[in-house]
């Protein structure tokens, strides 16, 4: 339990560079069981530092092309910790910026393959400028899971960018997948 609120910690302050105060409303997450899958891209490890994590945005668009077996139309931020992840310092997890791909073969230099492993998902959407989404991620840790029922799972938690994402207009929707399982004292669905 100790890591999840140190990753949650984590969160608001990657999050916390783009604070702003904006007006939110916020709805229920649907529910989701995805499969594993794979992707390619560029990462940082043990930062949330708000340039790094542009650059790395900045980065990974410019290099996109030199991935091959792409599937999907969307881009991910994935927030895995590592095996040796330690509470006491933060340090040992890793940002991922990437793509979905069909395989890693053929993964370019310097990327990575990642696979995010088989989970049950509470779906929340971002709705607005990407430099509020501080406050989605305040709403689910600090508000909905305290009260849903549900705990955290150690395993990735990423953000999805597809078509709907549209950077510097309040129109933009983002998805954030965080991986859940009912409490022991909750019944299961």
């Amino acid at each position: 339990m100790k890591w999840i609120i140190i990753l949650i910690a984590l969160l608001c302050l990657c999050c916390g560079m783009f604070a702003q105060t904006n007006s939110h409303t916020f709805s229920e997450p649907r529910f989701e069981s995805r499969a594993e899958f794979h992707v390619v891209g560029l990462y940082i490890e043990d930062t949330m530092e708000s340039q790094a994590i542009m650059d790395l945005w900045i980065n990974f668009f410019k290099n996109k092309h030199k991935i091959s077996a792409k599937t999907g139309k969307g881009e991910y931020g994935i927030t895995s910790m590592l095996e040796n992840y330690d509470p006491e310092t933060h340090m040992g997890y890793r940002y991922i910026v990437g793509t979905r791909v069909k395989n890693t073969k053929n993964v370019p230099k310097n990327m990575i393959a990642h696979t995010v492993p088989e989970a049950y998902y509470a779906i929340f959407e971002h709705h607005g400028l990407i430099n509020s989404v501080d406050t989605t991620f305040s709403y689910i840790f600090g508000e909905w899971l305290p009260r849903s029922g549900y705990e955290v799972v150690q395993k990735d938690i990423f953000e999805y960018y597809d078509s709907r994402f549209k950077h510097n207009s309040e129109d933009s929707i983002m998805e954030i997948w965080v991986p859940v399982t009912k409490k022991a004292d909750q019944p299961q669905e």
